[in-house]
């Protein structure tokens, strides 16, 4: 001890020295100034009194605003508050000694023999100097403005208003115990938790409490910060005096840390890579200099708390050298330290487990922290948000809403009977934060995923298996990605599903973390589906399946590498949140309207199908609600294609009008009733009937097209597809007693025929109204009503369209065959199913629409046959299609038809169509008259025409034949217009 005191003594003395020192060149430095000053007034300023003041307000506003800048003022409040008279006496007499001197040799008179520009010169340097150096400072104050954050900061908590994890109380008890503690000193405390636990925030929540006391000084050291300077208690050292001397005025401490490296001796010690440790063999000199530390704690009456973070951190080694400056400090009354750390990491580097006792040598007491599920969980739920700067915070923000879904979903794994599994991969608020912002990069807070079909717990899986285990993932994406099928994508078994070999002996060579995850996204076991099937739920959902028709898995990866996000009119879950509310009693069209399928038709179409396939979930109300929205909404819908969106908008309303009535049965009490009002619905005369507002004025040829795909798909011929308007249609058939039955065909054809006599007579007499009673050409309407050219000189004629199949079903006259009982097989009215409806067309076909007698009707005859070649020869040079008697008659009276060509022959073969340049586009191929109409008059004079006499006998007589058959149908005609 007596070596200290000496010591100190020596330090007082040097301190004295130091402070007369100053004194002597503060006066020297002051009298110089006057003296200059005042030779300048004399000889320069006295006549110009305007420069004066100006310097001396510039001096005015320049010295004492730089003096704030250096906090020259928060000096001057330490030394005057450590009460150091000693210090300004010795001062006093330095700066007496400076007044002596200048007297003695005269300085007054030297300075002011000398050239007023030296003066000058010198106040214009230093005024400029101290103003320079004020105006870089403010310019840098004004540069530091914080920037929008995007992400979460990975920084330590400093308020406790941002605590999210409830660590403030037990960071404030500890912080408490502490203090009181540091009173007694020599106490060493522990923090100890696991890496991204908070314990940075914990002391930081702490040092609040500590801050409160004004007899503590808190000092906090990271000792990973220092490892590049060679010896870290040189750092400590002079980090710590410099630490005091913000509170304290004491310049005894400012020269500790250059007495410990005089005093050090370079003598082989610890190492770590690039770092050179020496240590002292007199283990005083530690002593000496924390001795010098306490002692003036002690005379100003503070007690220094000295936080050590990160000590897991360094190396083993380094960490020895701490603990050892700490143990041979203890001594200090005025000195408490706290040591943040991790255990287990700090094992890991020791490679010893006997690490743990050995840090209870040290360690007096110690908190441990960890992380509670729950709190984690609220995190996700909703704390995230306070780290987001203000734009993004926000309720409503799309950042906000976009990762919420995802994030609440975790907090349910975490807080659930599996939360357990996922400590180690997001176990910790910092591994939360590095998964959102991982999030945040991707770009999945701009995903609408209640408008995805992706599995929330599916996607979280991957995307912490990405974080964390980017080998897996690549591996998963070799296999999986860019269109191919591995050993991840389960394999279907019988409706069942099955993992292969390859999958089982790889998720086991795994470690324990990245296996259970794995598992959870591939393992049919871990799934159910081994030996349950697989829920329509699951499988357009769950990341397993990724055949080639189902790439769940894909989608997963192209959004997480690529950000490919699918479309939301590809998903199913769209459709089914529409359809939802539709059952909870919401108007579809409201609900179309506020959703992605507002204008999107075909999407609006995939809707109704879906709607269609499960009617039968849906009230009556609801059915009725969507019947009407299709017929509606019809004429929005395109006819192109094959099928056309307005095609399969009737294929929705026959199955959606088919469940109205469900489950029909002809044995039933209630049958006649229910029947009654479906055929009503249907066929009825009023104009709600479907039929009607179908084939509406309005709606043109369009709309007939409507009602004969309807009338179509009503015939039980076509599979019995629809069979409660099968049985509503033919409630009459089956009601009629066997003796009125008997003469006609056989049972089943006779439900068939009867089913749609009704609605086909219906759908005929609209098309006749329209067009054969107006003597308006059907194909000619059909064309103004789709494009604005002049027909004849068209290019280009798409064919088998609208037209098309509306003169092949009326002209049909076939009975059931399995395809559907040909609307020209009955009568224009009553049931004796002679064939009118198609005597009637074929004498409209041939008399109005393929006349001879204009250009128009001549083309549209052309353009007819063209449109109907045949599929059953394929010629590899040229159209695959050729012209046959078979196809070229196919829905016509082949009587008629050989007696038109007949009649006519050479009156299209003078016109030379064939020289037109016309193209006629059909659905499989196109036909030009300038290389196909000939092949097509060939083909018809083949079949009809014979060389020499035979030929005009057969054209006599079939003149004759035509002539009488004209006169019968015309007067069919006749009396169909007087009814």
């Amino acid at each position: 001890m007596k070596q200290s005191v000496a010591t100190v003594k020596i330090a007082e003395i040097e301190l004295l020295i130091g402070s007369a020192i100053a004194g002597f060149l503060l006066a020297s430095v002051t009298c110089v100034g006057h003296i200059a000053g005042s030779s300048m007034y004399e000889h320069l300023f006295e006549d110009n009194l305007h420069l004066v003041v100006l310097l001396v307000f510039g001096s005015i506003i320049v010295v004492p605003t730089y003096l704030y800048e250096r906090l020259t003022w928060l000096e001057l409040k330490r030394i005057l508050k450590s009460g150091r008279l000693d210090l300004l006496i010795s001062a006093a007499v330095g700066a007496y000694v400076a007044l002596q001197i200048a007297a003695s040799f005269q300085l007054g008179n030297r300075i002011e023999n000398l050239d007023v520009a030296w003066g000058v010169s010198f106040y214009l340097l230093t005024t400029i100097g101290l103003g320079s150096a004020t105006v870089r400072a403010t310019g840098r104050a004004k540069l530091s403005c914080h920037e929008r954050v995007s992400f979460l900061p990975d920084d330590e908590l400093k308020s406790v208003n941002n605590d999210q994890l409830k660590s403030s109380d037990q960071a404030k008890s500890f912080a408490d115990l502490v203090a009181k503690e540091s009173a007694i000193g020599g106490l060493v405390f522990g923090i100890d938790g696991p890496w991204g636990v908070g314990k940075s925030s914990f002391v930081n929540f702490a040092q609040i409490e500590w801050d409160k006391n004004e007899e503590i000084i808190v000092f906090r050291f990271e000792p990973i910060k220092y490892l590049g300077e060679g010896d870290l208690v040189r750092s400590f050292i002079r980090e710590l005096s410099g630490r005091i001397r913000i509170d304290h005025f004491a310049p005894e401490l400012r020269p500790l840390a250059s007495k410990y490296a005089r005093m050090i001796k370079a003598e082989p010690g610890f190492s770590i890579p690039g770092v050179r440790l020496s240590i002292d063999s007199n283990a005083s000199t530690v002593d000496e200099i924390v001795a010098d530390v306490d002692e003036v704690l002690r005379r100003n009456g503070r007690r220094a708390i000295i936080v050590l973070d990160d000590l897991d951190r360094v190396e083993f080694e380094v960490m020895n050298r701490v603990l050892f400056m700490i143990h041979r400090s203890r001594l200090a009354s005025n000195i408490t330290y706290v040591l943040v750390y991790d255990t287990e990491r700090i094992i890991k580097r020791s490679g010893d487990q006997s690490t743990r006792e050995y840090l209870e040598k040290f360690i007096n007491a110690k908190v441990s922290l960890f992380a509670d599920l729950r709190d984690l969980a609220e995190y996700l739920r909703g704390g995230w948000r306070s780290a987001l700067s203000s734009d993004d915070k926000s309720i409503g923000s799309a950042r906000v809403l976009g990762l919420q879904s995802i994030l609440s979903n975790l907090a349910d794994l975490l807080e659930g009977s599996t939360g357990g599994n996922y400590v180690g991969m997001v176990g910790n608020i910092r591994k939360i934060k590095r998964l959102i912002n991982a999030m945040l990069l991707l770009g999945i807070e701009r995903i609408e995923l209640h408008q995805t079909d992706f599995n929330r717990t599916d996607l979280i899986n991957l995307l912490v298996l990405h974080l964390n285990f980017p080998g897996v993932f690549r591996e998963i994406y070799s296999n999986e990605g860019e269109g191919r099928t591995g050993i991840f994508s389960v394999e279907s078994s019988g409706g069942f599903y099955a993992n292969s070999a390859k999958f089982s002996e790889y998720a086991a060579g795994l470690c324990r973390d990245s296996e259970y995850l794995v598992k959870q996204l591939f393992d049919v076991g871990v799934i159910g589906i081994d030996k349950d099937k697989a829920t329509r739920g699951q499988l357009i959902s769950l990341a397993c399946f990724n055949s080639p028709g189902r790439r769940n898995l894909a989608n997963y990866l192209d959004l997480i590498v690529r950000f490919v996000v699918p479309d939301p009119l590809t998903t199913e879950v769209v459709y089914e949140s529409i359809l939802n509310q539709v059952a909870l009693g919401s108007e579809v069209s409201v609900e179309i309207e506020k959703s992605v399928l507002h204008e999107k038709f075909s999407a609006q179409v995939k809707l109704l199908a879906a709607f269609a396939s499960s009617a039968n979930q849906f009230s009556r109300d609801a059915k009725e609600q969507m019947i009407d929205f299709i017929v509606e909404n019809l004429p929005k819908f395109s006819s192109v294609g094959s099928p056309s969106d307005r095609s399969n908008c009737i294929y929705s309303l026959a199955i959606i009008t088919n469940s109205i009535f469900d489950g029909l049965d002809h044995a039933s009490p209630k049958f006649q009733h229910s029947a009654a009002q479906l055929q009503e619905l249907v066929v009825g005369n009023g104009d709600a009937s479907l039929i009607n507002r179908l084939g509406a004025v309005g709606r043109g040829l369009q709309g007939i097209h409507d009602v004969m795909l309807l009338r179509l798909l009503c015939c039980a011929d076509r599979g019995n597809q629809l069979r409660n308007i099968h049985l509503a249609l033919a409630r009459e058939h089956i009601y009629a007693k066997p003796a009125m039955q008997s003469g006609r065909a056989k049972q089943e054809n006779i439900f068939v025929i009867d089913g749609v006599r009704l609605i086909s007579q219906k759908a005929f007499q609209i098309f006749k109204e329209r067009y054969i009673d107006s003597g308006a050409n059907v194909f000619i309407e059909c064309w103004k009503e789709s494009s604005n050219e002049d027909f004849v000189t068209a290019p280009l004629v798409k064919w088998g369209g609208v037209a098309g199949f509306i003169s092949y079903q009326l002209s049909n006259s076939l009975p059931p065959t399995g395809s559907g009982v040909g609307c020209g097989f009955y009568d224009v009215k009553g049931d004796s199913d002679k064939q009118g409806i198609a005597e009637i067309m074929n004498t409209y076909l041939f008399g109005l629409c393929f006349s001879s007698d204009q250009d128009e009707t001549m083309m549209v005859f052309a353009d007819y046959c063209l449109s109907n070649f045949s599929r059953d020869y394929f010629d590899d040079e040229g159209i695959g299609a050729v012209p046959t008697r078979e196809s070229l008659e196919q829905g016509l009276d082949p009587a008629r038809f050989k007696r038109f060509w007949l009649d006519n022959h050479e009156r299209f073969k003078l016109r030379r169509l064939d020289r037109l340049e016309r193209v006629v586009e059909t659905a499989n191929y196109r036909a030009s008259y300038a290389e196909h109409l000939r092949q097509v008059w060939d083909t018809l004079d083949a079949a009809y025409l014979n060389a020499g006499a035979d030929a005009d006998a057969d054209a006599d007589a079939n003149a004759n034949a035509n002539a009488n058959a004209n006169a019968v149908i015309a007067n069919g005609i006749a009396v169909e217009r007087g009814n």
